[in-house]
């Protein structure tokens, strides 16, 4: 497991204004940027569903090139907010790279619960499997990608089977698991380890009941012989519940030889280590195609 531990931590006297902050500061792509791309807008991956634009996908793909591999995208919002707009420079990145982009919508809090949002997330990605080919995207390589809740919500997915079983697909559908600075891997320990003010909005989301946080909870899923994907985990140095969270999850995948990287980004912030994926010399943005590059995926089609 490959780590860089931060020379100091700084513990956010209100991590929760990180997480709302998301909704706010990330931006749509460009139109300039739309011009080197395919793109295909607010697909419904359920259908007739009574949920409208909550059950839509977007994809971006490259002007050129079929069976690309897929970069499936899942934003954050602290559960409650957000939107598969929220995609910064991720469309122009990754397509130039080679890459399909799936940006995916799911029901919010308090309209659906976090299983009913990973129930999405794995609708979303049984769409993708089954119809992909046709927007250019190899349905044998998919790369889960996520950001604070959403990063939560991929590291769910691709570590408790339940969800994909349930539309017919396993963990071996899923190449890999990028993670953004996610924070509830371990929802009983991070709730214990929150401060009160801050601990009542967890409670809201997961619950006061050990039991379903312990659902809730990737690490808690984490079992020797599954078929778990490699995983990416990236966190802000300067959060020390990311890193705690980050690396404890890291560890529980060694353990159970799963192929994990850990690193702590030194110069971003929560929402920043979103928005500045892509940004050339970033570390997080080389720590990504550097993991992508070591899954033998490179964006190379036919």
């Amino acid at each position: 497991m490959n780590r860089r531990r931060p020379n100091a931590f700084q513990r956010l006297a209100t991590p929760l204004l990180s997480l709302l902050a998301v909704c706010l500061l990330h931006t749509p792509a460009t139109s300039q940027a739309a011009e080197r791309m395919r793109s295909k807008r607010n697909v419904s991956y359920v259908v007739a569903s009574q949920h409208g634009v909550s059950h839509t996908l977007d994809i971006y793909a490259p002007a050129t090139g079929e069976k690309l591999p897929v970069i499936f995208w899942i934003h954050g919002g602290a559960w409650k907010y957000g939107d598969k707009s929220m995609v910064d420079l991720k469309p122009r990145v990754f397509t130039e790279q080679g890459y399909v982009l799936v940006s995916i919508n799911y029901r919010l809090h308090p309209h659906a619960d976090f299983r009913e949002q990973a129930e999405d997330v794995a609708a979303a990605l049984k769409w993708t499997v089954d119809n992909i080919s046709e927007y250019a995207g190899d349905p044998e390589r998919i790369i889960l990608l996520g950001h604070s809740a959403g990063a939560h919500l991929s590291a769910l997915v691709g570590i408790d089977e339940t969800y994909l079983q349930e539309v017919d697909l396993s963990l071996q559908d899923i190449d890999g698991v990028i993670l953004l600075d996610g924070a509830c891997y371990d929802v009983v320990q991070h709730i214990k380890d929150m401060p009160t003010v801050v601990k009542s909005f967890f409670q809201l989301i997961f619950t006061t009941n050990v039991k379903t946080q312990r659902e809730a909870s990737p690490l808690w899923q984490i079992e020797p012989g599954k078929k778990i994907p490699p995983f990416l985990i990236l966190y802000v140095s300067q959060r020390k519940d990311s890193r705690i969270q980050s690396t404890r999850l890291a560890e529980a995948l060694e353990q159970a030889n799963v192929e994990v990287s850990l690193h702590g980004e030194d110069n971003e912030d929560h929402v920043s280590l979103s928005r500045n994926l892509g940004v050339p010399n970033r570390p997080s943005t080389q720590h990504v195609f550097d993991f992508l590059e070591s899954l033998d995926l490179s964006g190379m089609g036919e």
